[in-house]
């Protein structure tokens, strides 16, 4: 049985159980940057995201309900918790949710074969995804800078947030292993 990596939306929390150790690398960066990198070619490695009845709940509560080990927040979404731009789960699409140009998505098949989608494009969802989650900006490390959408560019660069927000930030490189900050 494939144990869950949980992709979620709310605050940002971090568990490890001994099961899967080899397949994760936890570092922390600074007080508040923790930084994983997950083989997703790990056997036994399966990945979850928030399903649209589980809206709501925090990143410990998906935690405990789906015995994870790392539990890790995801999409923006509105008060209401209907999430900005495509989302899916257990391969259903969220009622309302629907990609925008002005957001990009991280994506990821059953066999954790995962794409992150290119700034400033509307994609049409594959059934072979098995999860969605969406994200504001697209990093260019080649360049050293956010690629914005470019209906969104002023707003994207200067957000501005009155509290600490919790902030994700999902990456994968050729070797099939994601990064990701909490």
């Amino acid at each position: 049985m494939k144990r869950p990596l949980i992709w979620l939306f709310l605050m940002g929390l971090l568990y490890m159980k001994p099961s899967l150790a080899s397949c994760f690398d936890y570092r922390l960066l600074q007080e508040h940057v923790h930084v994983v990198k997950v083989n997703l070619k790990c056997d036994g490695l399966g990945l979850v995201s928030t399903k649209e009845v589980d809206r709501g709940q925090t990143v410990s509560m998906f935690a405990k309900k789906y015995v994870t080990d790392v539990a890790i927040n995801g999409s923006y979404f509105r008060t209401d918790f209907q999430p900005f731009g495509l989302t899916v789960s257990d391969g259903q699409i969220w009622s309302k949710a629907r990609d925008l140009k002005t957001r990009v998505f991280f994506a990821c098949t059953q066999k954790n074969d995962c794409l992150i989608e290119s700034a400033n494009q509307i994609t049409s969802p594959k059934p072979e995804w098995k999860i969605v989650i969406s994200g504001w900006q697209v990093f260019d490390a080649s360049k050293k800078k956010f690629i914005c959408s470019d209906l969104d560019e002023r707003r994207c660069r200067g957000v501005k947030f009155v509290t600490k927000q919790p902030r994700t930030a999902p990456g994968l490189d050729e070797k099939y292993y994601l990064y990701t900050s909490m």
